[in-house]
């Protein structure tokens, strides 16, 4: 029986295809894995076997739960049954090398490429990782650095500066007294003089509370948030709304110190910016995190503004310094805004590792 010549071309191009698959497959500087359906490798390239640490011949005796972190591993059948319903994943996470070596992979994964057979390209971002931790570490450092310094010119204000406003005023007094009884056609100009100490001493007070509040020391953060919101309502004549749960446990002190700096922050860009009238301010504390919103009911961010900040996390200084803040503490911030005003929710951890991790992934089939 005579061969048909649409099979012949067929096959060849079958045969072309599959050459060119096997040429960039080996060729790939990305790690390419191939799994089965029970998670079994079944092929990997090159630089596959270099990054999990295995030999190519070896490869079919392994399953992709043999290079997750033992304390990820019973995720890796949810994650994989996820992976297959969806089609597609991609993320970043921590692959275990047979050495016992840890990696860091960003990956791509395709389910069924070919009935039964998922495809998966990882690359090795180890290193970019460690930049980014030292990065959050020195970032951390700074925010430190930056309230330590505030602390000590608030200190300084308070103890140079008031106390020789205090001495000023005290040498003045006696002598308006002594004008009053004795010359008062000259007692005015100390009297005035008087009341520029007591307004310069009150600035100065209030400038040296802004830079560190010592309630935060000394009472905690409600205390500290009352204070700040009075000071704040009447200089901006913006109503302030505090609401902050009446069993509130003190938190650690650079929590505490995070969460006046970003309610600090948010007010002073309501009053900038959105034209509100109003502010409030809502706390709610369990046993395992502590969640502070601030919200107004002005104008709103721009919709573009808004996406692209949820998007891309391009925030202005004051968003990102909150950001940081935040992150140092493994909290997170998110903003809501539309022309009902703009929400910023802030939520941190109340757990006792304040080490901060680098961020995971989504949920993925671990070493694939």
């Amino acid at each position: 029986m005579a061969t048909s010549p649409h099979r012949t071309i067929l096959e060849r191009r079958t045969g072309d295809s599959d050459a060119s698959f096997r040429a960039v497959f080996n060729g790939s500087v990305d790690a390419l894995l191939i799994v089965d359906d029970s998670r079994c490798y079944l092929d990997a390239n090159p630089a596959g076997c270099e990054l999990l640490g295995v030999d190519r011949a070896e490869i079919t005796k392994f399953r992709i739960d043999d290079f997750a972190a033992p304390d990820r591993r019973a995720e890796v059948a949810a994650a994989w049954d996820s992976f297959l319903r969806n089609g597609q994943q991609k993320g970043e996470y921590e692959l275990v090398r047979l050495d016992g070596t840890t990696r860091y992979v960003e990956f791509s994964a395709t389910a069924n490429f070919v009935p039964g057979r998922h495809l998966s390209s990882l690359r090795d971002v180890t290193d970019r990782k460690k930049a980014e931790e030292n990065l959050l570490a020195l970032s951390g450092r700074l925010l430190q650095v930056k309230d330590e310094e505030q602390r000590r010119i608030a200190r300084d204000l308070h103890d140079s500066a008031g106390q020789i406003l205090t001495l000023l005023k005290m040498s003045l007094v006696p002598l308006e007294a002594r004008l009053v009884r004795e010359h008062p056609e000259f007692a005015k100009p100390v009297t005035q003089s008087i009341a520029f100490v007591d307004q310069l001493t009150a600035e100065i007070r209030s400038l040296s509370h802004l830079l560190h509040p010592p309630l935060i020391d000394e009472l905690g953060l409600p205390s500290a948030l009352h204070w700040y919101a009075e000071e704040f309502a009447k200089r901006s004549k913006i109503k302030v709304d505090l609401d902050y749960p009446p069993d509130y446990e003190r938190l650690p002190r650079e929590s505490e110190i995070a969460l006046f700096r970003i309610v600090q922050e948010c007010l002073t860009n309501i009053h900038r910016h959105s034209g509100s009238q109003t502010a409030f301010i809502r706390f709610r504390q369990s046993a395992g995190e502590i969640v502070c919103e601030v919200k107004d009911e002005g104008r709103g961010m721009p919709p573009e503004q808004s996406s692209t900040l949820a998007l891309h996390g391009m925030m202005g200084v004051g968003l990102r310094g909150m950001q940081e803040r935040l992150r140092q503490l493994g909290g997170n911030l998110k903003i809501n805004s539309g022309g009902y005003g703009t929400a910023i929710v802030a939520t941190l951890p109340l757990s006792t590792d304040r080490t901060p991790k680098p961020p995971r992934g989504s949920s993925s089939p671990r070493g694939m």
